[in-house]
């Protein structure tokens, strides 16, 4: 097989996306195309004849792609590379940035703050009150962040960056970014934040992945957190009796050569991970439910 060109697929939709293994397929073939053909092509909309992919907005195959990280990959890191020459400096920059960044997930959030980060005297207080007079969304509403919360504020500003960051991650600053910038392997990378309040592990993987574009140099299959989203990816595939959620991931990205054209790029553990999140969300919208559509 070789990449598709033109819309195709066994309807006037274009390839029939289902809750089964080669829907799944389907769905991550489709999506990647559309990227071709807008970013590639330069070809005009539609750039699908799904209807669901023309209306909805749905995250790249590769998040690299997507416009959240590669704001972070231009815009959140280099000033962590170019500003210090100290290794420690840059890790502790970076490590701080990166964390501020996922947190908010927002690039114009960002660009309002981003002056007032500087490592472990990064300034708590001013974030928070700049943030608190933005008119605008402050948080993106692509995922969400999870873990333990405290009842000592109120809202998710305070709740995060008082009771997360001020109150939790700054008193152990020294362990938790050493234990996070130097770990030897992508899981061991994916550990220290996880018990900062209001993180969790979901949030800990979006950081560790954006990190070991920049900092690590781990295979992205070395390590896969199976977020809630994928779970009812793979539930929509397989049914709600699974025992191992990873494993059904991994035995789902070995048919990837079978299942994709011979020009796709390899999916990686994370890519997995990544689509079926996007994939659930595909179907939720196919059996009458709601998700984020195009502006």
């Amino acid at each position: 097989m070789s990449s598709q060109d033109t819309f195709g697929g066994s309807g006037s939709n274009g390839p029939e996306i289902d809750d089964t293994e080669p829907g799944f397929y389907n769905y991550v073939d489709e999506r990647e195309q559309i990227r071709r053909r807008k970013e590639i092509a330069n070809q005009n909309p539609p750039w699908t004849a799904d209807e669901i992919l023309q209306q909805y907005h749905f995250c790249n195959i590769d998040r690299r792609h997507d416009r959240g990280t590669r704001f972070y990959l231009e815009h959140v890191a280099p000033p962590s590379q170019t500003a210090f020459t100290d290794e420690t400096e840059v890790a502790e920059d970076l490590f701080i940035r990166t964390v501020v960044y996922r947190l908010l997930n927002h690039p114009d959030s960002y660009r309002e703050i981003e002056d007032l980060i500087d490592g472990r005297d990064t300034d708590l207080v001013a974030i928070v009150a700049t943030l608190e007079d933005r008119e605008e969304r402050v948080f993106s509403s692509a995922y969400r962040v999870g873990g333990n919360n405290t009842t000592d504020y109120n809202g998710k500003l305070e709740q995060l960056f008082y009771g997360g960051l001020r109150d939790d991650l700054m008193p152990r600053f020294d362990e938790l970014c050493e234990g996070t910038m130097y770990a030897d392997t992508l899981e061991q990378a994916n550990q220290p934040l996880r018990d900062v309040t209001g993180f969790g592990e979901f949030l800990v993987y979006e950081i560790a992945t954006d990190l070991n574009y920049i900092w690590f140099d781990f295979h992205e299959d070395d390590f896969v957190n199976v977020g809630p989203g994928a779970e009812k990816g793979l539930e929509q595939i397989y049914g709600d009796d699974i025992s191992d959620y990873e494993a059904k991931l991994r035995d789902l990205q070995s048919k990837q050569d079978e299942s994709l054209p011979e020009d796709f790029p390899y999916l990686t553990a994370r890519d997995v991970e990544h689509s079926l999140c996007e994939y659930a969300k595909y179907l939720r919208v196919k059996n009458g439910g709601k998700t984020r559509r195009y502006l």
